[in-house]
């Protein structure tokens, strides 16, 4: 088991294992006691906090990990090469004169292709991970958006769910039977991304494949 599958598993069990204990809790009361009400929107928030905290630690490990084997950022596939140089994109979209960007293309592009990628500019600010918002990190960074396809409803209406609490809103079901099926897909998602992320460190295919150099032609006078 590699070191980033075992981290994966390590961050998935804890925070499963914490639902489970409520969901324990949940079952030691009456459905609509005050009691009950409590720990199952204590659970509906948990399972959005662990949902969209887990996918955040996943993206930083899968980066940090492609940080530790210092690939010059020409050499990363094109999403990833394209992360890893945002700082430099951003300051030649906002600032840089035609004159300037020309003098960048020519003569900074090489230097910066030849550095060991960073990404210091991840993903934007997530104060809630809604489906799209999560394809499209994703889709940024090469990795699998399968499963939160599939769960598109349910992701949003989970999202739409957490944001009802958080106001205060009454809860609309307090029975296990409801809420698993959000856990489910929430988990398929949480497990889709990190296989995904296994597949893509184990099998280096952060790297760019470059062309296999055609054999030189037989010569015709070759014996």
């Amino acid at each position: 088991m590699s070191d980033w599958e075992r981290q994966l598993d390590e961050d998935y069990d804890w925070r499963m294992a914490e639902l489970a204990a409520i969901k324990v809790q949940v079952l030691r009361f009456p459905p609509k006691s005050p009691q009950r009400q409590a720990l199952m929107r204590s659970l509906w928030v948990m399972l959005y906090a662990h949902y969209e905290g887990y996918c955040k630690a996943t993206w930083d490990l899968f980066l940090d990990a492609i940080e530790k084997e210092r690939v010059p950022c020409g050499n990363l596939t094109d999403n990833l090469a394209t992360i890893a140089l945002k700082p430099q994109i951003k300051t030649l979209k906002s600032t840089f004169s035609a004159s300037e960007a020309y003098l960048f293309l020519t003569n900074d592009l090489a230097t910066c292709l030849a550095a060991d990628a960073e990404f210091k500019d991840r993903y934007e600010k997530i104060s809630n991970l809604p489906p799209d918002k999560y394809c499209s990190i994703c889709e940024q960074f090469g990795l699998s958006i399968a499963a939160a396809e599939t769960h598109q409803t349910k992701l949003k209406s989970l999202v739409y769910f957490r944001h009802q609490i958080a106001h205060g809103q009454n809860l609309w079901d307090d029975t296990l039977n409801g809420y698993d099926e959000y856990e489910r897909a929430a988990t398929d998602v949480m497990v889709d991304l990190a296989l995904s992320v296994i597949d893509i460190l184990d099998n280096q295919k952060f790297r760019k494949v470059t062309p296999s150099l055609a054999s030189a032609p037989t010569s015709a006078t070759t014996p």
